[in-house]
């Protein structure tokens, strides 16, 4: 069985709230390289991003960790490819480079 992406992002980074960051995060593919991660529902990403989901967020002492859902795993290839994560207005975006990453766990 293949070993769950999670992507983890500082807590420091990203303000949490009762209605922001605390119990889902939702899911935007926001075009073939980016995937968009927001702590609330999101209109504008929503509109025009072809799927989205949602996950619980796990909060740890100082991370929050996401559980990335599987269509986005798939449509990413994230376990083949590197990625990186980059935090803008509080919202979370992962850019994937999609050159092959042999290496990848």
């Amino acid at each position: 069985m293949k070993s769950l992406t999670v992507i983890s992002v500082s807590k420091s980074l990203l303000r949490i709230d009762e209605s922001n960051w605390k119990r889902r995060a939702y899911f935007y593919a926001l075009d073939h390289h980016t995937l968009g991660i927001t702590g609330k529902p999101l209109r504008e990403w929503q509109k025009a991003a072809p799927f989205s989901s949602t996950a619980p967020i796990k909060l740890k002492a100082d991370r929050i960790q996401l559980p990335v859902p599987r269509e986005f795993v798939t449509f990413y290839e994230l376990n083949m490819h590197r990625f990186t994560t980059t935090v803008n207005s509080n919202n979370i975006l992962v850019t994937v480079d999609p050159r092959e990453d042999h290496d990848a766990n």
